[in-house]
């Protein structure tokens, strides 16, 4: 089967941009490489868990954050989304662990919800969340 990937830090080289601008980043570099080749509602599902997985990455993990998104053409269409970081960092572990459970959390249930498989990946110095989403009815 084809397939296409995009490959890009939603980051900087220094980390200067902030998270929103970091989301907006990802969110656009994938919205302009896919938006013709899959169905809206796939699209849309893919740029929300990019959303998420690159907020928890941000928010939670050492930089650099390297999204990787393949999209495989044919049947079914599916999408496969990697975040990938250096682990844990140790300060936004001890601010989490005091932050509202309504302000925080509901990211890996959103992108659960969303894919028909997700999960993490640990290696050596990195962490790798990946989510795997399919077209409706595919």
């Amino acid at each position: 089967m084809p397939s296409h990937t995009l490959s890009t830090p939603p980051t900087d080289r220094n980390g200067a941009h902030s998270l929103s601008r970091r989301q907006a980043l990802a969110r656009r570099y994938v919205r302009a490489a896919l938006e013709t080749h899959l169905e809206p509602e796939l699209l849309d599902n893919t740029l929300l868990v990019i959303t998420e997985m690159v907020t928890n990455a941000v928010q939670h993990a050492l930089p650099p954050v390297i999204l990787e998104v393949r999209h495989t053409y044919g049947h079914p269409k599916a999408i496969h989304i990697e975040v990938t970081d250096t682990g844990p960092n140790p300060r936004a572990v001890r601010l989490a662990k005091c932050s509202s459970q309504e302000e925080n959390g509901r990211g890996n249930n959103i992108i659960a919800a969303l894919s028909a498989e997700n999960g993490t990946r640990l290696h050596s110095g990195t962490a790798t969340r990946w989510a795997y989403l399919t077209a409706a009815g595919e």
